[in-house]
Protein backbone atom coordinates (compact mmCIF):
# COMPACT_ATOMS: atom_id res chain seq x y z
CA UNK A 1 0.00 0.00 0.00
CA UNK A 2 1.45 3.35 -0.95
CA UNK A 3 1.89 6.15 1.55
CA UNK A 4 -0.26 8.49 -0.62
CA UNK A 5 -3.33 6.27 -0.18
CA UNK A 6 -2.75 5.99 3.54
CA UNK A 7 -2.70 9.74 4.01
CA UNK A 8 -5.53 10.52 1.60
CA UNK A 9 -5.51 12.89 -1.33
CA UNK A 10 -4.03 16.15 -0.04
CA UNK A 11 -4.38 17.96 -3.37
CA UNK A 12 -8.11 18.56 -2.88
CA UNK A 13 -7.82 19.80 0.70
CA UNK A 14 -8.49 23.48 1.20
CA UNK A 15 -7.70 24.95 4.63
CA UNK A 16 -10.24 27.19 6.34
CA UNK A 17 -9.76 30.91 5.94
CA UNK A 18 -8.23 32.68 8.92
CA UNK A 19 -10.92 33.33 11.53
CA UNK A 20 -13.42 30.96 9.89
CA UNK A 21 -14.80 28.03 11.87
CA UNK A 22 -14.98 24.52 10.46
CA UNK A 23 -18.31 24.09 12.21
CA UNK A 24 -20.11 27.46 12.14
CA UNK A 25 -23.43 26.19 13.56
CA UNK A 26 -21.68 24.36 16.41
CA UNK A 27 -22.61 21.07 17.96
CA UNK A 28 -26.30 20.20 17.66
CA UNK A 29 -28.40 20.51 20.82
CA UNK A 30 -29.26 17.33 22.69
CA UNK A 31 -32.89 16.39 22.58
CA UNK A 32 -34.64 14.64 25.44
CA UNK A 33 -31.49 13.83 27.39
CA UNK A 34 -32.10 12.39 30.84
CA UNK A 35 -30.81 15.45 32.72
CA UNK A 36 -33.27 17.74 30.88
CA UNK A 37 -36.15 15.35 31.51
CA UNK A 38 -35.30 15.07 35.21
CA UNK A 39 -34.96 18.84 35.53
CA UNK A 40 -38.41 19.38 33.98
CA UNK A 41 -39.96 16.76 36.27
CA UNK A 42 -38.24 18.27 39.32
CA UNK A 43 -39.55 21.75 38.54
CA UNK A 44 -43.19 20.58 38.49
CA UNK A 45 -45.31 22.27 41.15
CA UNK A 46 -47.06 19.92 43.57
CA UNK A 47 -50.40 20.36 45.35
CA UNK A 48 -48.67 22.05 48.32
CA UNK A 49 -47.19 24.73 46.02
CA UNK A 50 -43.62 23.46 46.25
CA UNK A 51 -41.55 21.87 43.52
CA UNK A 52 -40.57 18.21 43.58
CA UNK A 53 -36.92 19.27 43.98
CA UNK A 54 -37.75 21.27 47.12
CA UNK A 55 -39.51 18.23 48.58
CA UNK A 56 -36.57 15.96 47.76
CA UNK A 57 -34.08 18.44 49.26
CA UNK A 58 -36.14 18.61 52.48
CA UNK A 59 -36.21 14.80 52.72
CA UNK A 60 -32.45 14.65 52.15
CA UNK A 61 -31.81 17.18 54.93
CA UNK A 62 -34.18 15.29 57.25
CA UNK A 63 -32.22 12.08 56.66
CA UNK A 64 -28.93 13.89 57.30
CA UNK A 65 -30.28 15.34 60.55
CA UNK A 66 -31.34 11.84 61.54
CA UNK A 67 -27.74 10.64 61.24
CA UNK A 68 -27.71 9.16 57.73
CA UNK A 69 -24.04 9.50 56.72
CA UNK A 70 -24.76 8.99 53.01
CA UNK A 71 -27.23 11.88 53.06
CA UNK A 72 -24.65 14.05 54.83
CA UNK A 73 -22.03 13.13 52.26
CA UNK A 74 -24.37 13.99 49.38
CA UNK A 75 -25.13 17.40 50.87
CA UNK A 76 -21.46 18.20 51.53
CA UNK A 77 -20.43 17.03 48.06
CA UNK A 78 -23.02 19.30 46.47
CA UNK A 79 -22.25 22.32 48.63
CA UNK A 80 -18.47 22.09 48.97
CA UNK A 81 -17.50 19.84 46.07
CA UNK A 82 -15.85 16.47 46.37
CA UNK A 83 -12.40 16.51 47.97
CA UNK A 84 -9.50 16.42 45.52
CA UNK A 85 -7.51 13.20 45.62
CA UNK A 86 -3.83 13.74 44.97
CA UNK A 87 -2.08 11.35 42.62
CA UNK A 88 1.66 10.88 43.02
CA UNK A 89 3.39 10.08 39.76
CA UNK A 90 7.02 10.15 40.82
CA UNK A 91 9.12 9.54 43.93
CA UNK A 92 10.08 13.23 44.07
CA UNK A 93 6.45 14.15 44.79
CA UNK A 94 6.28 12.10 48.00
CA UNK A 95 5.68 14.25 51.09
CA UNK A 96 8.40 14.36 53.75
CA UNK A 97 8.38 11.30 55.99
CA UNK A 98 7.15 8.86 53.35
CA UNK A 99 9.52 6.15 52.15
CA UNK A 100 9.24 3.52 49.42
CA UNK A 101 9.33 0.01 50.84
CA UNK A 102 10.02 -2.99 48.62
CA UNK A 103 7.71 -5.80 49.76
CA UNK A 104 8.64 -8.17 46.96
Amino acid sequence: MSSDKQRGNRENLIPFKKGQSGNPKGRPKKENCISDLLKCKGEEIQADGRTRLQTIADKLYDKAQGGDLRAMEMIFDRLEGKPIQATITSFEELPDGFDIVDIG
